[in-house]
């Protein structure tokens, strides 16, 4: 799953998908459900995939952020295709990080402006957006990954 921006015009994505399948079963298509869109000045959200209509090559794209909030938001900084269990990092130009599970950003329709997710000082503004795979992710205490667990389980 592609979310491209479209490099005259910001806040247009276009969505491309494929049909190759993944590692945890399914297709690129069908396990990412969810995409998080971070703008500029600290504004995001989460907005199911099937919001975003398929378009082929040489398409003006899908308006990915209310073109009315722009002034509020700034253009966007990034668009990722995202699982719901998974983690993003932002992180601003004057170094302020904010780790947070996909799950705890609001989820909002396509062309909206979405809410504020980091705070951003006068000046400062995104700078990066990163995808934690809940796959790669260290176990949260208490709760072992199946392979270690049925390692254990079987005496090894």
């Amino acid at each position: 799953m592609a979310l491209i921006g479209n490099g005259i015009n910001n806040n247009i994505i276009s969505v491309f998908g494929n049909n190759i399948p993944n590692r945890d079963g399914g297709t690129h298509v069908t396990a990412f459900k969810q995409a998080v869109t971070v703008a500029i000045n600290g504004y995001g959200k989460r907005t199911p995939i099937g919001d975003y209509p398929a378009k082929g090559r040489a398409t003006a794209g899908v308006a990915s952020i209310s073109r009315k909030a722009l002034a509020v938001t700034g253009l966007i900084v990034t668009a990722r295709s995202v699982q719901l269990e998974d983690q993003v990092t932002i992180i601003s130009t004057n170094g302020q990080a904010l780790r947070t599970k996909v799950a705890n950003i609001r989820q909002s329709g396509r062309a909206t402006m979405g809410t504020r997710l980091m705070q951003m000082a006068e000046g400062d503004t995104v700078a990066s957006v990163a995808r934690l795979a809940a796959a790669d992710l260290p176990a949260e205490a208490g709760h072992e990954p199946d392979a270690a667990r049925d390692s254990a389980a079987n005496g090894k």
